[in-house]
């Protein structure tokens, strides 16, 4: 289960009032998934820092106003390729950037879309890895040049100190390795999640994170768009990156992983699931899925 991202307490501005959907049609309707998903909060270390090294200095956590509808979590990543573009600052002595939100690099691959495989080197510009302490634990999109939307159950339970640690890395594909492709490293100044998060139904897993210096457009880093929210995107297909586990507490891969899925409605998704889903299947969430393929089970 997934949702339609809320808008943060002040609007981030991204210009993507143009934007066309990058979503295809499939044939309805799809196969249903066999189980729900298995939701884990990842742990994230709470101790002090080791003798010798420096105290990280309080970074600072809050909370968005609570909404009155509910909102689940897991946002399936949908691509939303705008038509107006908009620019920034290129780096001195190079041309500027036009940069348009939720373009994907790369050719379309029909034969690839039945099933998750490696993404290729630079295909999904706007994703980004979380990191605290050096270790990898979550993702994130960016929405423009300083903000990452991510999921509220990533960061639920971390501290200032957490916080202060917290990293975020942009324009990489394997995250062992530093010499494969140039990424963008930044720290995060500040963490938004929403106040109505619910750890156990997953209401509302939204966060927005700011980094502490906003981050230069490229080829190789671009911003994905945001949909309004109110459109039907049942039939089609959403697509799934990240870099979790390929399966149930499986290993993590180093590579970025990608997994076409197909959007259900919401009221069979609710038959389906029934009582397994907690707090049930509500208006704000989108439900995505196929027996095997997930952002989990790739």
């Amino acid at each position: 289960q997934a949702s339609t991202p809320q808008k943060p307490d002040k609007p981030i501005s991204i210009d993507n009032q143009s934007s066309s959907y990058y979503l295809q049609t499939l044939n309805w309707p799809p196969p249903l998934p066999t189980h729900p998903p298995h939701h884990t909060i990842p742990p994230l270390p709470t101790h002090p820092p080791s003798p010798g090294y420096p105290t990280p200095s309080p970074a600072t956590v809050a909370n968005k106003p609570t909404s009155s509808k509910p909102s689940p979590s897991k946002p399936t990543t949908v691509t939303l390729p705008a038509t107006k573009p908009s620019s920034t600052k290129a780096p001195s002595g190079s041309k500027p950037i036009t940069v348009h939100c939720g373009a994907k690099n790369g050719y379309e691959d029909q034969e690839r879309i039945v099933g998750g495989h490696n993404a290729d080197v630079n295909e999904w510009p706007w994703i980004a890895a979380l990191f605290v302490g050096g270790r990898q634990f979550c993702g994130g999109s960016l929405i423009d040049n300083q903000h990452i939307l991510s999921a509220a159950h990533c960061v639920a339970h971390m501290s200032s100190w957490d916080v202060a640690r917290l990293t975020v890395r942009l324009g990489d594909h394997n995250i062992k390795t530093s010499s494969e492709v140039k990424h963008v490293e930044k720290r995060v100044k500040r963490v938004v999640r929403h106040r109505g998060f619910d750890s156990r139904t997953l209401y509302n897993d939204i966060a927005i994170l700011t980094l502490d210096s906003p981050v230069e457009f490229s080829h190789q880093i671009r911003p994905i768009c945001l949909p309004s929210g109110s459109g039907d995107h049942s039939g089609k297909t959403g697509t799934v990156i990240g870099w979790g586990s390929l399966r149930e507490s499986g290993p993590q891969p180093a590579v970025l992983q990608e997994v076409n899925i197909p959007i259900w409605n919401n009221r069979d998704c609710k038959l389906k699931y029934g009582p397994a889903a907690p707090g049930g299947i509500v208006e704000h969430m989108i439900c995505a899925g196929r027996a095997n393929r997930d952002s989990c089970s790739v």
